[in-house]
């Protein structure tokens, strides 16, 4: 059996790829983290592999196209949710719909939306669109709100945005 290590700590070969953590320099920079291979018959293989340690900066926007908008119900509405990064970090972001902070009144069912949660994967500097369908049933009316949430799930980033239905 091969024993690979990384930096000094051992890996565990798992699912086709050898895991592990190491302890990453705490500063910015360049760095490299040096990799040691040996099989059972003591043959060893030594290697380095280069990684770079930033200080993360910047943050996540929210856009809700249509933001406003009149329908008669049953309707169905279509949105683009745009989810905008100026981080210099690629992150996985959680996209979800909410009612949190609005009135009880603007509230709507969940069960309207054809997805209520997404994780998304947004390279650094980057933007994704995400489809997002809302079922309005035909009994109901007045006027409704909900909230699409995003939250980066690898450092403090978070942003909101807001659209408004009027149904008759």
């Amino acid at each position: 059996m091969a024993e690979v290590t990384a930096d000094g700590s051992h890996l565990t070969y798992s699912d086709g790829l050898w895991q592990g953590s190491i302890t990453a320099a705490s500063s910015a920079g360049s760095y490299t983290v040096n990799i040691r291979a040996k099989d059972a018959a003591n043959n060893v293989a030594e290697s380095t592999a280069a990684y770079t340690v930033v200080a993360p900066t910047g943050g996540l926007g929210v856009g809700i196209s249509p933001m406003s908008t009149t329908v008669t119900a049953p309707a169905t509405i279509n949105y683009n949710i745009r989810i905008k990064s100026t981080e210099n970090i690629d992150d996985i972001i959680r996209v979800y719909v909410s009612m949190d902070g609005l009135s009880s009144s603007y509230h709507m069912p969940l069960t309207w939306f054809n997805w209520t949660e997404k994780t998304v994967k947004l390279s650094a500097g980057s933007e994704t669109v995400i489809p997002l369908t809302l079922n309005i049933p035909s009994d109901a009316a007045g006027k409704k709100a909900f909230r699409i949430k995003a939250e980066s799930i690898l450092w403090t980033s978070k942003a909101q945005g807001t659209a408004v239905i009027t149904i008759s």
